[in-house]
């Protein structure tokens, strides 16, 4: 669906602006199920060009989609980019954290459940196993959940401080180190 606006003497009156509005605007006119461009334009309504939003920082500055532009006799969406306040910045990387803890976690557990263990903490206690080879498994566990946690956490301070962006959680969980199963 294109986005309308309805424009006055070069101004923008409202936006968006839809074909109900239009059709609740002028109850006397009978408009056809789809009305080309020239037609809105009699109503003073014109379709805007669609933009993406501008690259920013999703942690640190929010985009504000603003009143459409006139550029080169064609109006065009337009995005503002201001900074976050303090307060959204918080909010923000504290979900961002739960996200990519989360994933991390579900990441361990999935891959501790491949060989029949409920997830990585089960893994980790057979560590303490009397019996060698369950052991030996639980030790490799424990090592490579700590090996991961080490690399999340320092990906984490990486972001906080700003010196490389936020990842998704599957590029995170791309990054970690494998677990190598004892054979």
């Amino acid at each position: 669906m294109s986005l309308l606006a309805k424009i006055q003497g070069g101004a923008v009156l409202r936006y968006p602006y839809t074909l109900d509005e239009l059709r609740a605007d002028n109850p006397r006119t009978s408009f056809p199920a789809v009305i080309p461009p020239a037609a809105l334009a009699d109503f003073g309504v014109v379709e805007i060009v669609q933009t993406g939003q501008p690259a920013h920082d999703p942690l640190m500055q929010t985009v504000e989609e603003s009143l459409p532009a006139l550029i080169a006799g064609v109006w065009t969406q337009a995005w503002k980019v201001r900074n976050a306040d303090a307060a959204e910045v918080a909010e923000r990387a504290a979900a961002v954290r739960k996200a990519l803890v989360d994933a991390v976690q579900a990441h361990l557990d999935a891959t501790a459940q491949t060989r029949g263990y409920d997830g990585i903490l089960s893994l980790a206690s057979y560590a303490a196993s009397n019996n060698p080879p369950f052991a030996i498994e639980g030790r490799a566990g424990a090592d490579w959940r700590d090996a991961v946690w080490l690399y999340c956490y320092g990906v984490l301070a990486a972001v906080q401080a700003g010196t490389r962006p936020v990842p998704s959680a599957e590029e995170l969980v791309a990054e970690l180190p494998a677990l190598v199963w004892p054979s």
